[in-house]
């Protein structure tokens, strides 16, 4: 199951979703009390399943308590980049507001 559209978020007034449905939901830790609604995140695929090289952009738009690394991408996004068969993959995931970039695992809901 992928993070679907349209969610039920815990970033009320979040605005609208990216026109591409790049959008996800953060894990605890960087959703970190709402601070992430609204930003966006650059993601990139780097393992197993990849589909390409190509990073994408992601917009956060809820809260994914159970994800076990960075984000719950919409299916639309994980396609982009990723074989939505296997569900994970590892990413580099570029924090635009002055966070390290960060090796983590994505999950696809």
């Amino acid at each position: 199951m992928f993070f679907s559209d349209p969610p039920a978020s815990a970033c009320y007034g979040y605005g609208s979703l990216p026109s591409d449905y790049s959008f996800a939901a953060a894990a605890p830790s960087i959703y970190s009390n709402g601070a992430a609604c609204g930003r966006y995140y650059c993601v990139k695929c780097t393992s197993n399943g990849c589909r390409n090289s190509n990073v994408i952009r992601v917009k956060i738009v809820d809260l994914c308590p159970g994800c076990p690394g960075a984000f719950d991408l919409s299916q639309q996004a994980f396609a982009r980049i990723a074989n939505p068969d296997p569900g994970t993959f590892f990413a580099l995931v570029d924090f635009s507001h002055g966070l390290p970039i960060l090796d983590a695992p994505v999950d696809s809901g």
